[in-house]
């Protein structure tokens, strides 16, 4: 039987030729031995295209330097086909310039486009990662489902900025279009503190994206939401909370416990899943006065695991590679209710 091959695409720390394993690679290098598969490592910068090259030479290919050393850099990696692979498995992708970033994307759509009927599989693949790295984009397309969304207004100059403050209710929460873990997301209910954050956004060439503060969220002393990590046809719902931020991410000290599924929100957290071609995903909601009892705040292609594992009885890393490997495991999939 051939072993069973599983790229795992950026996520690693430090400079190109020192990379780092964090705590979830590390994981997922446990993982990998005792499901007996190779495990190797790729960033995001190693990606490489070949054109023109005669046919049984390469072709028209686009590759990746991978290493099965966890450590692995330049030096210790080599020119590797994504069709060598039986997954792969996209982490974070690092910050880059506009061109930097237009190009990983597009070899990883030729990728993806060319081997979709192929050997490697993609968790999650590049629309998927587009799509859920754009708060915009997110809640544009999970509002066309008819899934409910926080009132939220996105503009690029200060006056627009500061009308969607006034429009918002004068307390509101602004982020950053692309990333996460809470990083550059702040609360202002102040308008001197508003003008100036809105005029140095404008200033560094940033887009200005206003959120009503949920109204059910003003007056807590706790800030709350939920969470629902899906894994294929698996999921679990998490509540966290944190009584010292209005932020709820682990790394501004917030508290993770499972509790049992609502129904409603697992079928939107599926519909989500379904329409943005993801398998391995967190869906965020946060609790309002609505039928539904939640409006959608984000959805992470990428998520962490590390807060879920503490209270979910499963290895979620043993889980990931399971689900990487498996031979019945399609992103047209539909995400069901674990039991």
């Amino acid at each position: 039987m051939m072993e069973k091959r599983l790229l795992v695409l950026g996520g690693r720390d430090g400079p190109i030729g020192g990379r780092r394993l964090g705590w979830h690679l590390n994981e997922l290098v446990l993982a990998s031995k005792r499901h007996r598969c190779r495990l190797d490592f790729a960033d995001y910068e190693s990606i490489f295209a070949e054109l023109g090259q005669p046919v049984g030479h390469g072709g028209n290919d686009v590759l990746v330097q991978s290493s099965e050393e966890p450590e692995g850099s330049w030096n210790t990696s080599r020119p590797t086909s994504w069709g060598a692979f039986d997954s792969v498995l996209t982490r974070t992708m690092p910050a880059g310039s506009l061109e930097q970033i237009t190009f990983r994307l597009s070899c990883m759509h030729a990728t993806h486009a060319s081997r979709l009927q192929a050997r490697a599989r993609w968790i999650n693949p590049p629309k998927a990662l587009e799509w859920s790295i754009d708060k915009y984009m997110t809640l544009a397309r999970a509002a066309s489902l008819g899934i409910p969304v926080p009132e939220t207004r996105v503009v690029q100059d200060r006056d627009a900025a500061m009308n969607a403050f006034e429009d918002l209710g004068g307390d509101v929460v602004v982020k950053p279009l692309f990333g996460g873990e809470g990083r550059g997301v702040l609360r202002l209910h102040d308008p001197e503190l508003a003008w100036t954050t809105f005029s140095s956004l404008t200033a560094i060439g940033s887009i200005c994206y206003v959120q009503r503060r949920i109204g059910q969220q003003q007056d807590a002393t706790t800030a709350r939401d939920f969470r629902i990590l899906v894994l294929g046809e698996r999921m679990w719902t998490l509540v966290r909370e944190n009584e010292t931020d209005f932020r709820t991410n682990r790394r501004h000290g917030s508290r993770m416990q499972l509790i049992a599924p609502e129904p409603s929100w697992c079928e939107m957290a599926r519909r989500i899943c379904q329409h943005f071609d993801l398998e391995l995903a967190a869906i965020d909601f946060i609790p309002d006065s609505l039928p539904e009892g939640v409006r959608l705040l984000e959805v992470n292609a990428v998520p962490g695991w590390r807060g879920a594992q503490a209270v979910v009885p499963d290895c979620l890393a043993d889980l990931i590679v399971e689900h990487c490997l498996s031979r019945n495991a399609s992103s047209e999939s539909s995400p069901a209710i674990a039991e």
